[in-house]
């Protein structure tokens, strides 16, 4: 009898000790388990932020296409630097072109319309970032109150910079923005246009946070009617 007592406790204390394997073994897989789904979830929605973020530059750069592949007589482009930088900080203003660019209360608007961009904040290791807009003075319908800020669900939709301009923002986390014009005669690419002519190509280039390419877009522009230039 005291043997079989001593054998009936060995076999208690060892399917003890295997549960407690059991467990330990149990809390392993899904430790890894739950590391696997949260890093599943994680990269999912990282390709998510990228593939939005290709796609308004897609339709920034397709926009870009369809407004300067097809301006009217009148207009005019002018490409500026207003900060040397780094980055250097250019403006690109397009005059007399009522329908370019068409949103708000009034899309036809023979203002003039700023493509540019305005500090929206600092990476973690300092690198400055911009969001690309556009402005003109009639952005906002009527009369509005100085230092307005337009949002929606908490996101900054207009709000306006340091010289009281509002911006209706297009693309965030940019690190740089670049124009640059040809022109055949010369054969060269500037970065600065003030003739009422216009050049043969156009360039736009656009850099992102976490990107070591920049995503780069060459335009055509069709010849400027002669009479219509300077």
């Amino acid at each position: 009898m005291r043997n079989s007592y001593h054998c009936s406790r060995s076999r208690a204390a060892v399917t003890l000790f295997e549960l407690v394997i059991a467990l330990v073994v149990l809390a392993l897989i899904s430790g890894t388990i739950f590391s696997i789904i949260a890093g599943s979830v994680r990269a999912t929605a990282e390709v998510q932020v990228i593939q939005k973020e290709a796609d308004q530059i897609h339709a920034f750069s397709e926009t870009c296409r369809r407004v300067f592949g097809a301006l009217p007589d009148t207009a005019q482009i002018t490409i500026s630097i207003i900060d040397e930088g780094p980055p250097a900080l250019q403006e690109l203003v397009l005059s007399g072109a009522a329908n370019a660019f068409a949103f708000g209360e009034e899309p036809v608007s023979y203002e003039d319309l700023t493509i540019g961009t305005f500090l929206d904040g600092q990476a973690e290791d300092g690198t400055l970032l911009y969001t690309i807009g556009i402005t003109r003075s009639d952005i906002l319908p009527g009369e509005i109150q100085e230092g307005l800020v337009v949002t929606d669900d908490e996101e900054v939709l207009l709000a306006p910079d340091d010289d009281g301009r509002y911006w209706l923002p297009l693309i965030r986390n940019v690190v740089a923005l670049n124009w640059r014009c040809y022109t055949a005669d010369d054969d060269e690419w500037i970065e600065l246009w003030e003739s009422q002519d216009w050049p043969d190509l156009l360039e736009v280039t656009i850099l992102q946070q976490g990107r070591l390419l920049p995503l780069r877009t060459v335009i055509d522009l069709p010849e400027k009617p002669e009479g219509t230039g300077a």
